[in-house]
């Protein structure tokens, strides 16, 4: 942390070798931001910002990621997020458009693998989901672009577009043993 009292300049440089989520720490322990947003998270942050200011003016900037992070959400749990974020303004929890973490695992009901969300912050609690995809079943599951305001009491709808389903899989993955049935089928949940 540096200050010039005379020009009123300054800046401060954050490092973060490593913040463990755990029982004993959880997101909400950090920013009330994350309060029903985020809850159950297992794994570990690192990163770096920097804050600079010049009297009034106060510029951020941050680069944060994880290779593995596990957590519940409003929409299912999700399982080994990994990605790195970087933020165009951190004091305000601001990234650039485009930022991409893939997830291990997710289930919104049901459990699909391997995917990328792409995704904008605005100002902390504003989320713009640019794009979500995971494979399914010989297809594809996407979710739908979206913008979440977590700092506002709302009615928050999914819509999830399936393209390219194929039945014989589905049935074999249900485990419905007493059904079988062929073709490709496209839909929105």
């Amino acid at each position: 942390l540096t200050h010039d009292l005379d020009t009123g300049a300054g800046g401060a440089r954050i490092a973060v070798p490593g913040v463990v989520f755990d029982k004993a720490f959880q997101p909400a322990d950090l920013t009330p931001l994350a309060k029903g947003v985020i809850a159950f998270a297992d794994g570990t942050v690192t990163g770096s910002g920097r804050v600079d200011w010049q009297g009034e003016d106060i510029t951020s900037s941050g680069t944060f990621r994880s290779d593995g992070f596990d957590f519940a959400a409003a929409f299912g749990p999700v399982r080994g997020l990994a990605g790195q974020i970087v933020f165009s303004d951190l004091v305000n929890l601001t990234t650039a458009p485009g930022q991409t973490v893939t997830i291990a695992a997710i289930n919104p009901g049901v459990e699909v693998l391997d995917g990328t969300v792409r995704f904008t912050l605005t100002g902390g609690p504003r989320l713009a989901l640019e794009d979500a995809r995971f494979p399914l079943m010989g297809g594809t599951l996407a979710l739908r672009p979206l913008t979440m305001d977590f700092a506002a009491s709302e009615e928050r709808r999914y819509v999830f577009e399936i393209v390219g389903l194929d039945a014989a899989q589905f049935v074999s993955q249900m485990e419905l043993t007493n059904l079988s049935a062929t073709g490709i089928f496209d839909g929105t949940v």
